[in-house]
């Protein structure tokens, strides 16, 4: 899956400041540094998968090229404090535990940070998410985040989304009203 993943995501990697969110021992995240990204940022809350993925990434000497943040995704602002040039992110891997994915709707705490997700300081204009859920099962994402193709492979599918228009930018004025 994840060779089939990489094929259809390729243009997306290089260069790119990605987010792991739910890395578990970080093999996604390593991966699109290994094709070209330039920095990622790994969350990970359990303690045994982050010890895990600290191993990973210092067997591979990556230190420099990665944050490794041990916080609650669904609580988290997105913003490492000190690592501001690993933002805003190009590429989003979201991979929450599947209990948390049937039945998601807009005041769901993983919902939230989906719009958190959203900010302008956080995801960069064309950020494209890839949201892994059990397949067939029903879920709502912020319709800030547009699907714009999916991949199923064994019991689970991945969405992709792009981020839409900000929500965040000044609305122009019409200029025959500021005429007036």
């Amino acid at each position: 899956m994840k060779e089939y993943l990489f094929e259809e995501i390729r243009a997306n990697v290089q260069g790119a400041r990605v987010l792991d969110a739910f890395a578990g021992t970080g093999t996604i995240g390593l991966e699109s540094l290994s094709r070209g990204a330039d920095s990622i940022v790994f969350m990970e809350q359990d303690h045994k998968a982050f010890d895990l993925l600290k191993q990973n990434v210092a067997k591979l000497g990556v230190e420099k090229e990665t944050f490794c943040w041990r916080t609650n995704v669904v609580r988290s602002s997105f913003l490492p404090k000190g690592h501001e040039n690993f933002l805003p992110y190009d590429l989003i891997f979201f991979d929450p535990p599947y209990p948390m994915v049937p039945g998601l709707k807009d005041q769901d705490p993983l919902y939230k940070a989906l719009v958190r997700l959203h900010k302008d300081q956080v995801s960069a204009e064309n950020a494209l998410l890839l949201f892994r859920a059990p397949q067939k099962t029903d879920f709502e994402i912020p319709d800030i985040w547009t699907v714009v193709d999916e991949l199923s492979v064994a019991s689970s599918t991945i969405f992709f989304y792009r981020k839409t228009a900000s929500l965040e930018q000044p609305v122009e004025e019409n200029s025959e009203a500021s005429e007036a």
